[in-house]
């Protein structure tokens, strides 16, 4: 039970009635606007949406307090000993203490109020195939303001942020509060992200914000490309992730050479990469890298990564195949087009027998000689390929040097 003696009255409240209003959403910054000089102190919705433009347009509840508590720091509105009529109080209106209308009942004049309000901020609904990044906060409102736009955080953040993203959100540094609640005057959208000039508030302040974007999954694999299967070949064990498309494509994994995008996300999770948090290096040129060096805790997830490549050739069922030239004699001791070279080294459009091959056929690279008529000793066979070893190669024919010719191959199906 609390006791306060106002106007020479004693007023009991019991700790049920000295409480903070419930709200079904989020409670805003308390504003207080105006001073109780004059006809009195009027905190209303329309006066304060004109220094405060982002308070919800209904607002469900209010919450109204003395800017100078009592001796015991108790704030509530009603112990300000004040008379406030019904119509002008509730959430759309806000409050109003007019000194007219404490003089008619013989109340004291009105006390310096601030008023907060309780409004619902509904967080947009991500569409089918999209993400929300991690919250980015790249800048304090020191000088000039608080700059969370997409130009510096790109600059900082390369690869984090898609080009065009479907949705901005942004919440205040600390306690997580929608950006509404704060009442400031701010600029938000898809195309330069957020700022909140300090010229432009009431109090030439600004709260500090962090911001996050909806992007897509993926990026759209081009008509005439498809996505490979996710990869991982690798785990974050000694000095990170390496999802590289040398790697890959060493260990046979069906990457071309020259992919148009690159995806990666989470093993675990399937996340999208970006919501991790880390630096990473993400490109159609090197794959996936994520390095324990790079990152503050010196660690890295563990991630899976695909790439968006031209459709693997169908394999023939009849007929030759093209000419296949993937070694050379200066190389391995010798030039080597057999099968399981010719398969793990061919381009990404040559295309070879869906089965084994029945015929092979073997000529010099260069002028399309056949090699039975060049002095060389060879293997040829249409189970395994081609194989000319240079330490078989005799000296004594002007044509025929000590090591292997180049040849190329081709393969009947």
């Amino acid at each position: 039970m609390r006791v306060h003696l106002i106007c020479g009255v004693i007023l009991a409240f019991s700790s049920s009635v000295l409480s903070v209003p419930k709200c079904d959403g989020t409670w805003t910054d308390f504003y207080d606007a105006d001073n109780p000089d004059g006809p009195g102190d009027l905190e209303t919705l329309s006066s304060l949406r004109k220094k405060y433009p982002a308070i919800c347009p209904n607002p469900s509840g209010i919450d109204v307090r003395l800017v100078h508590p009592l001796d015991d720091g108790v704030d509530y509105w009603y112990l300000g000993g004040n008379i406030i009529d019904d119509k002008d109080m509730g959430p759309h209106i806000g409050f109003q203490c007019r000194n007219s209308f404490q003089k008619e009942r013989k109340a004291p004049p009105c006390e310096d109020y601030k008023i907060r309000f309780c409004c619902k901020f509904v967080e947009p609904t991500l569409p089918k195939g999209y993400h929300w990044t991690q919250w980015f906060d790249r800048d304090d409102p020191s000088v000039t303001g608080d700059y969370e736009t997409l130009n510096d955080l790109r600059k900082e953040y390369p690869n984090y942020i898609c080009d065009r993203p479907k949705f901005v959100q942004a919440r205040v540094v600390g306690s997580k509060a929608p950006w509404q609640t704060t009442g400031e005057k701010i600029t938000i959208n898809t195309h330069e992200g957020f700022y909140c000039k300090r010229k432009d508030q009431g109090d030439n302040q600004c709260h500090d914000y962090e911001v996050r974007f909806a992007c897509p999954d993926e990026p759209p694999c081009p008509k005439g490309y498809v996505w490979t299967d996710y990869y991982d070949r690798d785990d974050p064990s000694v000095t990170g992730d390496y999802e590289t498309i040398n790697d890959l494509r060493k260990e046979k994994k069906n990457v071309c050479e020259r992919p148009k995008y690159v995806q990666a996300r989470l093993v675990r999770s399937k996340a999208a990469w970006q919501t991790a948090g880390e630096s990473v290096t993400i490109n159609a040129h090197v794959g996936f890298v994520c390095k324990k060096k790079d990152q503050k805790d010196k660690a890295c997830h563990d991630y899976e990564a695909r790439f968006c490549c031209p459709p693997a050739p169908q394999d023939i069922v009849s007929g030759w195949t093209g000419w296949f030239n993937v070694d050379k004699p200066s190389t391995g001791g010798g030039d080597f087009e057999t099968i399981s070279n010719i398969k793990a080294r061919k381009r990404s459009d040559q295309k070879f027998c869906r089965s084994t091959p029945k015929k092979i056929q073997v000529v010099r690279a260069k002028d399309h000689k056949d090699p039975r008529k060049l002095g060389q000793v060879f293997y040829a066979h249409p189970r395994y390929g081609f194989k000319c070893y240079n330490n078989k190669q005799r000296r004594g024919y002007s044509y025929a040097p000590a090591v292997c010719f180049d040849y190329k191959v081709r393969f009947f199906c």
